[in-house]
């Protein structure tokens, strides 16, 4: 009898709807304010607890008003992109709660992705954002806008939810961009759904990097933008990374005392460079 019981109740529990279910846990967590949902972030960080059921919790007893589910999300998204950005947490760690807060961007408001991609493109203007986690948020919220019908701008300005993408993507590269945070910038562009115009527009910005990073991440970001070719402007690619050079070359022969200082460095990275290229060339003859 109590099997035949047992068998009964998780029948009735089966045929709750998850819509259902989830309006019940709602009503039966407590609704956090967006200052307490800092204090428990940061609890976790200061015990090294699990973020994953501290960001459960969070989201079960986001409020339903409308308002204060918009406060409560801001305050959860803006203070982890401040822990992803800042805190020395483990490398799994950081996959897990970069993971779980991509997968709920899918119920924030549209609005609030616009406000959160200001909050990463100010973090990378800053310099804060040097270690890329933060930016790995970026092609989902893009994606997101771009799908909208309509964004409220500013309170009163809408506009349609690709122009949107476009203008906060044109934010992104009028900046600079610290030298630290230029590769993995390169690395996120792929992941960007991005039209032809504004292809050329990140390739373009990217290009115009070499001359400010280090010799020795010269290699790592044509790679990058080979990467990127693959979606187009190929020879733009080719074009920019052979003048780099070219003119690199023009200045070393200035002076002998700059040649002997720079050489070294820019000789091997000019073979690695024609070794990616070579490669490239054989993967996507189109390239030639």
């Amino acid at each position: 009898r109590h099997v035949r019981g047992m068998a009964a109740m998780l029948k009735r529990t089966t045929i709750i709807s998850p819509k259902k279910k989830r309006k019940a846990i709602v009503e039966h967590s407590p609704v956090l304010s967006p200052e307490q949902v800092i204090n428990k972030l940061e609890s976790c960080k200061a015990t090294n607890g699990d973020f994953l059921q501290v960001i459960d919790d969070i989201i079960q007893g986001n409020p339903v008003n409308k308002q204060q589910f918009y406060q409560t999300t801001k305050s959860l998204y803006t203070h982890c992109i401040e822990l992803l950005n800042t805190a020395t947490l483990s490398n799994q760690c950081l996959r897990d709660l970069t993971g779980k807060l991509c997968v709920e961007l899918d119920n924030v408001p549209v609005e609030l992705l616009v406000e959160l991609v200001d909050v990463i493109i100010d973090c990378v203007k800053r310099g804060k954002a040097s270690n890329g986690r933060s930016l790995e948020f970026l092609p989902k919220m893009l994606s997101l806008v771009s799908t909208a019908a309509t964004v409220t701008v500013g309170g009163d300005n809408e506009m349609e939810g690709v122009e949107c993408k476009s203008h906060l993507l044109d934010s992104l590269c009028s900046g600079r961009w610290p030298d630290d945070c230029v590769i993995h910038l390169a690395s996120i562009c792929r992941e960007i759904i991005l039209t032809d115009k504004e292809l050329k527009f990140v390739i373009e910005k990217i290009l115009r990097t070499f001359g400010s990073v280090e010799v020795s991440d010269v290699a790592p970001l044509v790679y990058q933008l080979l990467l990127l070719a693959t979606k187009g402007h190929k020879v733009l690619v080719l074009t920019g990374v052979i003048s780099f050079f070219n003119d690199r070359h023009h200045r070393q022969s200035l002076t002998m005392s700059q040649q002997e200082e720079v050489a070294p460095d820019l000789f091997p990275t000019e073979g690695t460079v024609l070794l990616h290229i070579s490669q490239a060339i054989k993967q996507d003859q189109v390239m030639l």
